[in-house]
């Protein structure tokens, strides 16, 4: 829908024309990060190289955004779930 797609195309700007290379956990160069919301519903990845975070919950039958996204996270995937609305503050305080 509209809000998932504009959460995609701000973490799209944010990621510029870099690729996902390096970032996806197990990636060289990309360590996992603590701070991932709900523990087993999303996968952080720290590119080093770039500095940035990304917190990857596409494909998990979300309702809603889960809880606890770090607020450095640069990046944030949500496609392929079942979100009807995306709350206005809810992405306000990240980068």
């Amino acid at each position: 829908g509209g809000p998932v797609l504009a959460v995609l195309l701000v973490s799209w700007v944010a990621l510029g024309p870099c690729s996902l290379e390096g970032v996806e956990n197990g990636a060289p160069g990309a360590t996992e990060s603590p701070q991932c919301p709900a523990v087993g519903v999303c996968t952080c990845g720290h590119d080093d190289y770039a500095d940035q975070l990304s917190v990857f919950c596409s494909s998990r039958n979300l309702t809603q955004l889960p809880d606890g996204i770090p607020l450095g996270t640069r990046a944030l995937w949500l496609d392929g779930n079942n979100l009807s609305s995306i709350p206005a503050a809810a992405l306000r305080d990240l980068s």
